[in-house]
Order: C-alpha cells, then structure tokens, then sequence
C-alpha cells in the first residue's frame, strides 16, 4: 500500500555541512557541488580536513543518507545517495550541500530516486538574489512523493533502479574506453604512420609490420608541410564532400509556423547541443511538429553518416549521425556529406573533429589526408 506524503514525512533529519580548513590528504573526505552529479557521488572533485575540532558528529554523512546541492544555478536540486562509505573514511560535506537522512534505508533509496527524476524542477526552487540563490527548502519539504510502505516493494524497486543505473555506468565507461581506442587507432594511421603494413605485398595488413617505424618509404607534401607515407595524397574538403546542409537562420515562424508547445515532435538542433561528439541538453531543445520538419528540411534531411559541425560560439564542435536522423538544423550548426566514393564518413569525422584537419578547420582551411 501506498499513499501520497509530503517529503518532510520522510525525513527522520536535516543538516548542512560546514567550511573546514582543508588539508592535502586526510581519512575525512569532504564533498562538495562539483561532487554531486547525475545521481552519483564523484570523488575525483573532493578534498580532505583533518579540522575534527569544528565537525560535529551530526555533520557526518551516514550510509543511506540523500545528499543535495543547496546553492548555485544549475546546481542546486542535484542528488545523490549514499550508498557506501569509502574504505577507512569518513564523510562530511561543504556548507552547499543539504543531507536529507531517513529512517529507512531502502525507503530513502526510493525517495532518492524520486527526487531525482524531477531534478531539473528542484532547480528553479530557488530564493534569494541571483548572486546568492539558494535551493527553496521550504517548498522541497512540501513536496508529495508516493513510495510503497511495504519494505519487501521498496527494495525490490530500488535493486531494480540500482542495476539500471549500474548498467548505464558500466556502458558509459564501456563508451569512453572504445572512443579512446578508436583515438588511438587514428593516432597511429594518420598522426604517427605507424600502421601494420606488408612490406611485401605492399599494402596495409593486420600481420605485417609498422610502416614508419619498420622504414616505410615517406614523401614530402607541400600542403601539409610535412611528410606522408608514399602513395598518401592530400585533398582539400570540397574535393571529399557531397554536399553542406545550411538551415541556419531558419525559424518557424519566417516558415509560416510555430515551435511545438507540448515538445512532442522534431528536436531542432543548434550549437549549444553539440558538444564533446555528443548531443547534449536535448530535453532543453525547441521541437517542430512533423509538418514543420517537413517543411523545414524538405530540401535534404540529414543522413546516417552525416557530420554536424558548430559555426559559432563555439567553432568546431562534431557530431557523426549514426542512428535517428530526424532534426531539424538551426542556429550556428550545419552538416557535412562524406563523397563516400572517396573517404568513408567516420575517417572524415575523426580527420575533421580530432586530427589533421581540426587545427585547419579552426583556421579556415581544411586538407584531409588519406589512402590514394
């Protein structure tokens, strides 16, 4: 059985952290906003205090409690359980952040989880100046949350939600070690030269040995200003494109129309959404209705394999269109077309975002460099 309750009837306790002084290392950890992000506790942002004279003990953080940002905009609302304490540590927060502690731990698993999904809404809870606004604890405590009263149902549900979100670090970090592989891989073809190469059949093979380091044969190439394997060339970007897709200055409303009120329907991609070869904030993005999309890229829709590249604020940021090709391409953001008869989409996105031609691009002219 469940029934709708205010926060506040959750929390057995409330307590702020304090400012110690800090120390280089210490058995005390203390955390602070930057530590606090997507449901997580990161200690790569932590520092240490050995001031035990200004702790309290009701200032230690215990395992079950919900730890919260209270102060700073985008900040402020973020959560994150405590579901351990590190091995031979103790635990205290800085002055920003609020500890929400229940008398259930699985119930408090439940009502972190809660919390979190509407993370973004506890962001403008806010009170105070904008230089010094601080998370409305007032209205969080009113809050109504609907958790199950039976403790069999709150761990079987937060297992449940544990394993997802274990599940999506495990593939994030899974993602992070293939792109740094794959930056690897290009290091070693494009930037070093150093690909396995059969000297004998004279050509690139996974058994034979590495081309420059083994003596393979280099040319000097005027537009690099470098040298480049034998049978290399060097190709301006127009010469390996298709096409440019430029939606830039495109509104709904010099179409005729209006963005979508309800977010159901096309994302309208911008700068801002680009970033780190990702898109991000996607949920922030304005949305067309289907009719609008039609109308707005009725001229060439985006393709997988296709390139996004920021003009502006900031230059030179890339994304490679792999799956869902449905966006709209509006403020500083436009698309590049691999000629596929003559560089394969994917080398061209890590030549353009990582390589050789990044600088160029940043500078305005951009030469790609591949396999004649």
């Amino acid at each position: 059985m469940n029934k709708w309750k205010k926060v506040a009837d959750f929390i057995d306790f409330t307590t702020k952290g304090i400012t110690p002084k800090y120390v280089e290392n210490s058995s005390i950890i203390v955390l602070n906003q930057k530590c606090i992000r997507n449901n997580r506790i990161d200690y790569s942002f932590s520092q240490y205090t050995d001031d035990t004279k200004q702790i309290a003990k009701t200032k230690f953080v215990e395992r079950g409690d919900i730890l919260m940002n209270s102060t700073g905009t985008g900040t402020a609302g973020r959560c994150a359980f405590v579901s351990e304490i590190p091995l031979n540590h103790r635990l205290i927060t800085d002055s920003h952040i609020l500890i929400l502690r229940c008398g259930n731990y699985y119930e408090a698993q439940c009502l972190n989880y809660l919390l979190f999904s509407f993370e973004k809404e506890l962001m403008s809870f806010m009170t105070g100046s904008s230089g010094q606004s601080e998370l409305d604890k007032v209205v969080l405590m009113n809050l109504k949350a609907k958790i199950p009263t039976d403790l069999t149902t709150q761990k079987n549900i937060a297992s449940l939600l544990s394993k997802l979100e274990t599940k999506i670090a495990l593939n994030n970090r899974i993602n992070v070690e293939l792109e740094a592989m794959a930056k690897t891989v290009y290091d070693y073809w494009f930037v070093q030269f150093d690909f396995p190469f059969d000297f004998a059949l004279g050509k690139p093979s996974a058994e034979g040995k590495l081309y420059k380091s083994s003596g393979g044969k280099m040319v000097w190439s005027e537009g690099l200003k470098r040298e480049v394997p034998e049978g290399w060339e060097v190709k301006s970007l127009d010469k390996t494109i298709e096409t440019i897709i430029d939606n830039r200055g495109k509104t709904p409303l010099k179409l005729g129309g209006e963005w979508a009120p309800d977010k159901n329907g096309v994302v309208a991609l911008s700068a801002k959404h680009v970033k780190g070869g990702k898109l991000i904030k996607l949920d922030e993005a304005n949305v067309v209705t289907f009719e609008m999309f039609e109308k707005w890229m009725s001229s060439n829709k985006l393709q997988e394999g296709d390139i996004l590249m920021t003009s502006e604020a900031p230059c030179g940021e890339f994304y490679l269109i792999l799956n869902d090709t449905n966006y709209c391409l509006s403020q500083r953001l436009f698309a590049i077309r691999a000629n596929q008869s003559i560089v394969k989409s994917n080398y061209l996105y890590y030549e353009l975002s990582k390589g050789n031609g990044y600088s160029q691009i940043l500078g305005k002219q951009a030469e790609v460099l591949f396999l004649e």
